[in-house]
C-alpha cells in the first residue's frame, strides 16, 4: 500500500474547515446540531388584581406582568429549508458519488482483467516464438527470421520480450 499521508491530512483538514463553518452558520441549522443559539420565544402574561380595603371595597386595579420563555423547535424540514444552495448540492454530490465511484470500480477492474488477459497471451506468443526458433536448424535462416522481428520491435517490445521469456 503506497504511503497515503496527503490524503489523511485534507480529510483532516476539510473536517476541522466544516466544523468551524458549523459555528457561523445561521441560527435553524446550528441549534438543530446543538451548536448555535436560537433565542427562545418570550411570551408576556399580564395579569390584572382588583386590591380591596378592609371592608372589601375596590381601591384599585394591580397589573402585574411576566415573561415566560418557550424553547423553539426547529423542525427537520425548516432545517432543511434554511440550508445553503452549496451544502444542498454537497448533499446531493454525496449521494451521487458512491455510485459513480462504484461504476469506476467496475470500468478499473474490466480494465485489469482485459490487460491480465492480454498479457498471458503475449507470453504464449513470445513462448510459442521461441518454441519455432528452437526448431529452425539453419543458422541463415534463423538469423534472417530474428532479424525480420527485430525490425518490427522497438526497445519497449524488446524489454517486454525479455521480461516475459524470464518467466
Amino acid at each position: 500500500m503506497k504511503n497515503q499521508k496527503g490524503i489523511v491530512v485534507a480529510t483532516v483538514l476539510y473536517i476541522i474547515i466544516a466544523a468551524m463553518a458549523l459555528l457561523f452558520i445561521p441560527n435553524p441549522i446550528s441549534s438543530s446540531v446543538g451548536v448555535g443559539i436560537r433565542p427562545n420565544k418570550t411570551v408576556q402574561t399580564e395579569k390584572v388584581e382588583l386590591i380591596t380595603d378592609k371592608a372589601g371595597n375596590p381601591v384599585a386595579y394591580k397589573t402585574t406582568t411576566s415573561d415566560q420563555d418557550i424553547q423553539q423547535h426547529v423542525t427537520f424540514w425548516e432545517w432543511l429549508k434554511s440550508l445553503p444552495i452549496l451544502v444542498l448540492i454537497l448533499m446531493g454530490l454525496g449521494l451521487a458519488f458512491p455510485v459513480v465511484g462504484v461504476w469506476f470500480n467496475s470500468i478499473w477492474s474490466k480494465a485489469v482483467a482485459e490487460y491480465n488477459e492480454l498479457t498471458g497471451e503475449t507470453k504464449k506468443i513470445v513462448v510459442s516464438i521461441k518454441a519455432g526458433l528452437a526448431t529452425i536448424q539453419d543458422p541463415v535462416v534463423k538469423q534472417n527470421f530474428l532479424d525480420a522481428l527485430s525490425k518490427q520491435q522497438d526497445s519497449s517490445t524488446k524489454d517486454l520480450v525479455k521480461e516475459l521469456l524470464k518467466n
